[in-house]
């Protein structure tokens, strides 16, 4: 892209060039590994909330929210974090 900072007619035209700079990444190279194995749990309260939702979702897309894996064994706020040993064994097995 060629710009002039003015409109002096005396200044040369400076170009820009926008191109990222460096070794492109090939996506394709790339492979992600699962972090989990199976479906992770939300709070009942939270899988309430988004089911409470589901008039305003297609009803083609029911099946994803319905499906849903409500985790029964936490007693706590949206604000406190329980850490399981599934979690513990993902940072520490990196």
């Amino acid at each position: 892209m060629e710009i002039k900072t003015t409109h002096e007619s005396g200044e040369q035209w400076k170009i820009i060039s926008f191109q990222k700079r460096g070794r492109l990444a090939k996506l394709q190279d790339v492979t992600l590994q699962p972090l989990y194995n199976s479906q992770r749990a939300i709070q009942k309260a939270k899988a309430d909330d988004v089911k409470s939702l589901l008039p305003f979702i297609p009803p083609v897309r029911h099946g994803f929210y319905n499906d849903i894996v409500v985790d029964r064994l936490t007693k706590g706020t949206a604000d406190s974090v329980e850490v399981t040993d599934e979690d513990c064994c993902h940072l520490l097995c990196r």
